[in-house]
């Protein structure tokens, strides 16, 4: 949704190409870090793919916290 400059909200829309290769890339940079200690992820499918990409990158298995969630835009997000 960001690639056509809207907002998906609680849509659950996967990462892109691009939104993979921005988390690969975060992954990468966070990597040599020691400082992290949890990787959390939102219930959108982006979410998890997001953190499960960093949390495999810096050696930590990513937790889900159902109470985490995106704004709801209602109509404005389709």
């Amino acid at each position: 949704m960001s690639v056509a400059r809207r907002y998906s909200g609680r849509g659950n829309p996967p990462l892109t190409s691009i939104g993979l290769g921005q988390a690969a890339a975060v992954a990468t940079r966070l990597a040599p870090s020691s400082d992290i200690t949890a990787v959390v992820q939102l219930t959108a499918v982006r979410a998890r793919q997001t953190a499960e990409t960093i949390g495999s990158a810096v050696g930590i298995r990513s937790a889900k916290l159902d109470d985490l969630t995106e704004t709801d835009f209602g109509a404005w997000r389709a």
